[in-house]
């Protein structure tokens, strides 16, 4: 746990020394899985689902983490949360990750992924833009690992993006669960 604290207390401070002139601004609304999993839904309802659950990334009795069971039927698939942020800006530089946990014992293998897909349109709509950044984790075990990004920039003609967290399941059929908490996304001002 300690080393997800000090991941975490790191790239707040990177993040604060970035000689911004303009605040970072924390895009999520809530990341932490406080109590409920509000502000957070199935991408795709029928392969995916999202619990509470009281086990928390940092230990805290006061609150919990987001379940999220990928349940699709084919391989090689990915399903989880979404969350839409709109105040994206192309142009604008953007850092993201959390804290996953991919429990032991599972009857199927994958990874635990947090990552964007770029939107057109305003409100997460219209085309993807670019690529879709991304960062894993694929070892199973009970301890919490914290993810995070590089920073990325948003592409011309981005208005908005998804910001997803789901198992990304190898085989077909069956369920991969994976826990998610301390989910960010920042807007950061890296100009010196």
């Amino acid at each position: 746990m300690r080393s997800i604290v000090f991941g975490s207390l790191a790239t707040a401070a990177w993040i604060a020394g970035c000689g911004s002139t303009e605040p970072n601004v924390l895009l999520l609304t809530n990341p932490d899985f406080t109590t409920n999993t509000n502000g957070w839904s199935a991408e795709d309802p029928a392969s995916a689902t999202v619990a509470w659950n009281a086990t928390d990334a940092n230990g805290a009795s006061n609150s919990g983490s987001a379940v999220v069971t990928n349940t699709s039927v084919g391989p090689s698939n990915g399903s989880g949360i979404i969350q839409c942020v709109t105040a994206i800006t192309a142009g604008g530089s953007y850092t993201f990750g959390g804290s996953v946990r991919l429990p032991t014992g599972q009857s199927r293998t994958g990874d635990l992924q947090i990552g964007l897909r770029w939107r057109a349109g305003s409100n997460c709509s219209g085309s993807v833009v670019g690529s879709q950044p991304r960062v894993s984790h694929a070892v199973p075990g009970n301890a919490w690992v914290y993810l995070t990004s590089q920073v990325f920039v948003a592409p011309a003609g981005v208005a908005s993006a998804d910001f997803i967290a789901f198992p990304s399941k190898v085989e077909a059929g069956g369920s991969l669960a994976g826990h998610f908490d301390l989910l960010f996304l920042y807007r950061v001002d890296v100009s010196q």
